[in-house]
């Protein structure tokens, strides 16, 4: 599995903000889950405190993909981090809506719908 790693700022009436946005591709079970886990528990360890995955390009999620996104999200939380998913779609959303992931994540339709929350301060979920 490949994926992209930007950063991304900027500034909203609560201040400047940054964004740390994760992008995977492709496939994400097993092996490639445990390397995109152990990179998104690292990026959740406190140094930013907005993290986005952007599921855009990830045609497949099984349960290991699933325990990553779920071992990042503990981490972020005991950190303070605020980890959100976006633009799940096809068989990756079905995946997710069958274990109900939506009540332990925020998830945005889109990126940039992430950093609109963010530019006005919403901290709640905005996918429908």
């Amino acid at each position: 599995m490949r994926y992209e790693v930007s950063c991304l700022s900027g500034v909203a009436a609560s201040g400047p903000y940054e964004v740390i946005v994760l992008k995977p591709r492709g496939r994400m079970t097993s092996l490639e889950a445990v390397y995109f886990g152990q990179e998104l528990q690292e990026v959740c360890g406190g140094r930013y405190p907005n993290v986005l995955v952007d599921m855009a390009d990830v045609i497949f999620l099984d349960s290991c993909g699933i325990g990553s996104l779920v071992g990042g999200l503990k981490v972020a939380k005991q950190q303070g981090v605020r980890l959100a998913l976006a633009s799940l779609h096809g068989p990756v959303r079905l995946a997710a809506e069958l274990i109900c992931i939506d009540q332990l994540f925020e998830i945005y339709e889109n990126a940039q719908q992430f950093l609109d929350a963010l530019a006005t301060g919403l901290s709640t979920s905005l996918d429908s």
